[in-house]
């Protein structure tokens, strides 16, 4: 009489919290990525209807200064304040065109600290959770909210908006522009430290049809005159 044997694989505590870890750990990283992080690149959002024009950006701690987080020490808060002087005059980073007799002001300058956590909340159930490979301290990433009003005399000759941003932020990796016209979103624009910085605030004229040719009448057959 034959007899099933139902069999059990052991595997030790070790070798499954790898196995878990090498499922989970792709999305702990994804994880990490969080607004004013490194690498985030610098926001800006225009806002233009009935001649009134706003820019809005969210610029991560990396892009301005050395560090990403919350300052920790008198010489990294008076490099943040450095910076945050500099976006307090939004004259020197951003320019319209002159015929226009346009005024920069700045509207708010605000500071946000995001916690953030490096440990996904299923490793931190996992069985031997102490192993340093798997607990990874947490931390913050700050940014900051700038918002500026732009007033212009002639603000339909508000065709760009230039910048000399890389050059007064060296850190910055990156620019990513959006506008908006009149409730009609713009193609969003992204920047590097080789590009100069021109954000277009017009759409693109769609290109004119060639008229249709009018129609050459035929000419006319002449029949010869039968001769008297």
């Amino acid at each position: 009489m034959a007899v099933d044997r139902k069999w059990t694989l052991r595997v030790p505590k070790s070798l499954a919290l790898r196995l878990a870890l090498s499922v989970v750990g792709p999305v702990a990283a994804h994880a990490t990525t969080v607004p004013g992080g490194p690498g985030q690149p610098v926001a800006i959002d225009i806002q233009a209807a009935k001649g009134a024009l706003s820019i809005k950006m969210t610029v991560p701690f990396a892009a301005v200064v050395s560090f990403d987080r919350r300052p920790q020490t008198e010489a990294e808060t008076a490099e943040l304040d450095k910076a945050m002087t500099t976006l307090k005059n939004p004259s020197l980073l951003f320019e319209a065109p002159a015929a226009a007799g346009c005024t920069l002001r700045l509207v708010s300058l605000n500071t946000a600290i995001t916690e953030r956590s490096l440990r996904e909340q299923s490793q931190a159930n996992l069985e031997d959770s102490a192993d340093p490979t798997v607990l990874q301290k947490e931390g913050t990433a700050g940014s900051l909210d700038v918002e500026y009003s732009v007033t212009c005399e002639k603000p339909k000759l508000v065709t760009q908006l230039s910048s000399p941003w890389f050059q007064v932020f060296p850190l910055s990796k990156a620019l990513l522009a959006k506008a908006t016209l009149d409730g009609k979103a713009l193609a969003p624009v992204r920047l590097s430290p080789a590009d100069s910085v021109v954000i277009p605030l017009q759409r693109i004229a769609a290109p004119a049809k060639d008229p249709k040719p009018k129609a050459v009448p035929a000419p006319k057959a002449e029949h010869p005159k039968n001769g008297g």
